[in-house]
């Protein structure tokens, strides 16, 4: 037995590498990976068995190279480069294993299994990417002409809601005006106004419940309410935005409950004048909120400048703040803000502009910018031409912001409207046709995540330029795909050698892969457009998946009975070979990686039943020899022998028939053929070399071990009348 020990240790280290690869979902040695967690045993599945995406492409016509307006079919070179790059891009993504493959011509067919995101998968393809570097400016300022007229006037206001809203104050007009209208008894005769005119004279009335008492010389304060002054002091009182001055010297004011209704009715103002004079007006104590000493010392709101426009000058006013409210949303792909800024000055003027955003920001360290939100610091107020700038936050030197804000836009002068831009991308014409290839790695000397990119000749002049010229400016060379910003470097010096590297404080490996991934994306050689999309749910595949697995569980233990009941240990042995054989099977679709589908199942099932087809032959050879008296250990090496030629050329024949497929396959586009003809083959290679091998070491270990004297073990149920059995002992 010991000449068959190396073929018996060659079997052992197959099993256990085999057990190994099967064993472990994710198999990761440097960087080699094979396998996944999501999937059965790790293998690489296809559409059918794990959903995913089947998409079609068409490729654009693309310019005629010999000039002219004149278009062409796309190159096979330019095919076979389409097809590359695609590949490529996917395999870097992580996607699965997709299957890229030109159709025809013009057409290009690609297969994701396993994608969750189909969305993402065709955004990544790139159906008309387009890569774009532009000169970013930072901080533009573009002064507003306005022409004459198209500013009406500008003044200061104080901001309130009731400025922007003036239907606010229509609505607390009517609510006061019902408040007076409900006021007490002998209230002022139904809200008419009382004029106290006489010198010396005093008027004392009671309003409702209420009583006064008047008991100060001169001077005489008792209501809950009202601003009493002592001698010499005037009281000024106003309801709904009407004053009443009282200015008189020795002035007494005696009001239980002074109310609106009482001193001014309706909004008029009534005014006391003469000396000596005591006005009092009576009202119900409810409305003591409207009380003119109240609304006077009501804060007012912060200061604003309010600015009318014409007809032309409001719609050229309203553009400009609908792009400075954009411009503090931030752009698809974008990672900040440029928010336009308002610079307000007047002409002439020696005092510094004032610059104001349309809603507060927040300032990062980083310099990033992060919009609070809030009221917008622009507002248009309702149903009239005219807009308030809300000065509030300028950081005015004095405390008096009414009186700062005065000084600073006085009247008369000519306003100066500037815009700031906070970002202009100027094309440059560097696009991602100069791009030559772009690839994540690490900084040599601080190890962290960058971007490398390299530009071919005429990229190397451009961006040797561009750099030039941003260069410790503070300018920005954004990078654009398909509109959206990928990212906006700035430059420390001109780089002219053609090559340079990308790097951010927020910068991850992923990310630099994912950014080089983008950029790779930007150049490819000619437009694709999507023909036709066919996503295959997970729970479709799981199902398909699971029934297969059932198939060929079945299929297994089916010819493990029939092998086992018809012959016996050559069966067992045969039982065991192909255990063998399937772990390699799997083993090898694991680590190849072949793509499994479900033709490639029935492709694999197929191929077990060869490989048994193949013992079959085998064992009936030895039984012929058997039958010819030979010994069992004989009859082996002979049946093996004379089986080999025909396992060889039934197998060869196999193999020529599913290289044939995979060629039409692959030159139709056939996935499905072409997965079912890999598979096959593999299985038949697999399984001579299990039948072959395995089969006839086991056989001959068994033949010289205790078991080869118990001959009926070898031979089927109908050969029980072999010359060896006389022979054997009637206790055998």
């Amino acid at each position: 037995m010991r000449r068959y020990a190396r073929a018996m240790i060659l079997i052992l280290v197959l099993v256990v590498l085999s057990g190994l690869a099967v064993g472990f979902k994710t198999i990761e040695v440097g960087n080699f990976r094979r396998g996944g967690e999501d999937t059965l045993l790790g293998l690489t599945l296809g559409l059918d068995l794990q959903g995913g995406s089947h998409l079609v492409y068409q490729a654009d016509l693309v310019d005629d190279p010999s000039g002219g307006d004149m278009t062409a079919q796309p190159t096979s070179d330019q095919m076979e480069s389409l097809k590359s790059i695609i590949e490529r891009r996917l395999n870097s993504a992580g996607l699965g294993e997709p299957v890229v493959q030109v159709l025809g011509n013009d057409r290009l067919l690609i297969q994701i299994p396993g994608v969750s995101d189909p969305d993402s998968a065709k955004a990544l393809i790139g159906e008309t990417a387009q890569l774009e570097f532009k000169h970013r400016m930072v901080g533009v300022p573009r002064r507003i002409d306005f022409l004459d007229g198209e500013i009406v006037g500008y003044r200061i206001v104080p901001v309130t809601p009731e400025l922007i809203d003036p239907s606010l104050t229509e609505v607390d007009d009517g609510a006061d005006d019902a408040s007076d209208d409900a006021t007490g008894d002998d209230a002022g005769a139904d809200g008419a106004s009382d004029d106290a005119s006489d010198e010396d004279t005093s008027t004392d009335d009671s309003a409702g419940d209420a009583s006064d008492d008047a008991s100060d010389e001169d001077t005489s304060t008792d209501g809950a309410s009202d601003d009493a002054s002592d001698e010499d002091t005037s009281t000024d009182d106003s309801a709904d935005g009407a004053s009443d001055d009282a200015s008189d010297e020795d002035t007494a004011t005696d009001d239980a409950t002074d109310d609106a209704s009482g001193d001014d009715a309706d909004g008029a103002s009534d005014d006391a004048s003469d000396e000596d004079t005591a006005t009092d007006g009576s009202a119900d104590s409810g409305a003591q909120a409207d009380d003119g000493g109240d609304a006077a010392d009501a804060p007012l709101g912060p200061p604003g400048l309010e600015i009318e426009f014409d007809d032309a000058g409001f719609a050229k006013f309203s553009e400009i703040v609908d792009g400075m409210r954009d411009s503090i949303t931030l752009a698809s792909g974008a990672e900040r803000v440029y928010p336009d800024t308002l610079a307000l000055s007047i002409e002439g003027s020696a005092e510094q502009e004032i610059n104001i955003l349309y809603q507060q920001v927040f300032i990062g360290g980083g310099g990033e910018v992060i919009p609070l939100g809030g009221t917008p610091n622009i507002q248009q107020i309702v149903g009239t031409n005219k807009f308030v700038v809300n000065l509030g936050n300028v950081p005015f030197d004095s405390d008096d912001l009414m009186a700062a804000a005065e000084e600073q836009f006085p009247g008369g002068g000519e306003l100066v409207l500037t815009v700031v831009a906070g970002k202009v991308d100027e094309d440059i014409n560097l696009t991602g046709n100069d791009l030559a290839r772009a690839y994540p790695g690490q900084h040599q000397g601080s190890g962290i995540p960058i971007v490398n990119i390299e530009f071919n000749a005429e990229g190397t002049r451009k961006f040797g330029q561009i750099t030039g010229e941003i260069a410790q400016t503070g300018d920005q060379l954004a990078i654009i795909l398909d509109d959206e910003e990928l990212i906006a470097p700035v430059a420390d010096r001109a780089i002219t050698g053609g090559s340079a590297y990308i790097s951010g404080a927020d910068f991850t490996i992923e990310r630099v892969r994912q950014i080089a991934l983008l950029l790779e994306s930007g150049r490819l050689p000619i437009p694709i457009t999507l023909l036709q999309e066919r996503n295959i749910d997970a729970i479709l595949g799981s199902d398909s998946l699971q029934k297969s697995v059932r198939a060929g569980v079945v299929g297994l233990a089916l010819v493990f009975m029939f092998m086992i009941l018809y012959y016996r240990m050559p069966g067992v042995i045969a039982g065991a070979a192909l255990l063998i054989y399937t772990l390699m099977l799997i083993a090898v679709f694991k680590m190849l990686p072949v793509t499994l589908t479900l033709s490639g199942v029935a492709a694999a099932i197929l191929s077990i039943g060869m490989a048994v087809d193949a013992n079959i032959l085998i064992f009936e050879r030895m039984k012929e020899e058997m039958r010819a008296g030979r010994p069992l250990f004989s009859s082996i090496n002979i049946g093996f022998n004379r089986a080999w030629s025909a396992i060889r050329d039934s197998n060869v024949s196999t193999l020529i028939t599913s290289g044939i497929l995979y060629w039409f396959a692959d030159t139709l586009g056939a996935t499905v053929v072409q997965g079912f003809a890999a598979t096959l083959a593999i299985g038949v290679v697999l399984s001579m070399f299990s039948s072959i091998v395995i089969s006839r070491t086991l056989l001959r270990i068994a033949a010289l071990s205790r078991i080869g004297r118990r001959l009926r073990w070898f031979v089927p149920t109908e050969g029980k009348s072999l010359p060896q059995l006389q022979l054997e002992s009637p206790g055998a």
